[in-house]
């Protein structure tokens, strides 16, 4: 009986093997044979891909080909360690993705993004770039230094994505409160929103930029220097939906406007506190919450130096049984 190897695999399962290699290696694959090659161009297997570039020009060129020639089948696309253009030259073939991560990078500016603003020369009021499918957008670098972006190609991006979900924007870079604001309203999809930067916010700021997303659920604000009490009490009355807030830098912040947030919010489950000194433990227990160790809940975690981060989930309520009350038992009274 001649013996049965890999190449003998029904393609269905030669294929289901293949989506667990990394994009990386699985460009290599198409060099063992004929039969991989062919199996490597499935589009089921580019549905989700993650490039990763070097500092080689050449490198890069290859990985544009790939986008090029993949672009149709992208659902969920990750692009980590990129540069202003090699970002700038890939927007046109990821108009189709459903997630979109752009995660680390080695230099990130308003370059990087400059296909998707319209040119002085020729003002536009709409969106230059259609993104019809996006719902999901996580521009992320926990240790970013060589981040010069503003909020301006944001706005661009998401009057292009009208169907936007997840906007996750955490990589140490300041964020003009009024630009964020046309972000929410061109993108009243929003369910989750993370903001790694509103030192330039203060209460009104922030209920402009929550005013039009009344599907909140998840928010993430850091630095939040000039957010009060006052402005938990408009977070609760802005996201009536909303079940998970992080909070890091808000020293304006005390048990008053944690008690408000807690009333406020009903659907509110976890929440997640980072140099936020004025607000006790005791408090959070006051008010429903029980302090953890881990929230799962939580996507991301300060791009700052932070202290002791303190998460809290609210206590389900204590189901006591209920005794029926039957008939009064005679009362013997001993002669």
């Amino acid at each position: 009986m001649p013996s049965l190897t890999f190449m003998h695999l029904p393609s269905e399962i030669v294929l289901d093997i293949f989506a667990h290699i990394p994009t990386r290696n699985l460009v290599r694959l198409r060099s063992v044979s004929k039969t991989f090659s062919q199996l490597v161009d499935s589009p089921c297997l580019w549905r989700n891909a993650h490039f990763t570039f070097d500092e080689d020009w050449a490198h890069r060129t290859r990985i544009l080909e790939l986008l090029d020639a993949h672009a149709p089948e992208f659902r969920e696309l990750k692009l980590s360690n990129v540069r202003d253009d090699v970002l700038n030259a890939a927007w046109d073939l990821v108009q189709g993705v459903h997630r979109l991560d752009i995660d680390g990078w080695l230099t990130l500016s308003n370059h990087g993004f400059s296909r998707l603003v319209a040119p002085m020369s020729h003002p536009s009021t709409g969106a230059v770039m259609q993104f019809p499918n996006l719902r999901s957008l996580h521009i992320t670098h926990y240790t970013a230094t060589a981040t010069a972006f503003s909020a301006e190609p944001l706005v661009a991006l998401a009057q292009g994505a009208p169907q936007l979900e997840h906007l996750h924007v955490w990589c140490n870079m300041g964020l003009d409160p009024v630009q964020m604001a046309d972000v929410a309203h061109a993108c009243p999809r929003l369910t989750s929103l993370s903001l790694s930067s509103t030192r330039w916010f203060d209460n009104d700021a922030l209920a402009a930029v929550l005013a039009p997303l009344p599907r909140l659920q998840y928010l993430a604000l850091a630095s939040a220097h000039g957010i009060s009490s006052a402005g938990l009490a408009g977070i609760a009355a802005a996201a009536p939906m909303l079940r998970t807030l992080l909070l890091h830098g808000a020293t304006l912040v005390t048990n008053a406007g944690m008690c408000a947030l807690g009333a406020g919010a009903p659907h509110l489950s976890t929440i997640k506190l980072y140099d936020c000194p004025r607000i006790s433990l005791g408090i959070m227990e006051g008010i429903g919450f029980e302090s953890v160790f881990v929230a799962p809940a939580i996507k991301h975690r300060p791009c700052f130096k932070f202290g002791l981060g303190m998460g809290f989930v609210r206590r389900p309520p204590m189901d006591l049984p209920v005794v029926a009350a039957g008939p009064a038992a005679p009362i013997v009274v001993g002669a």
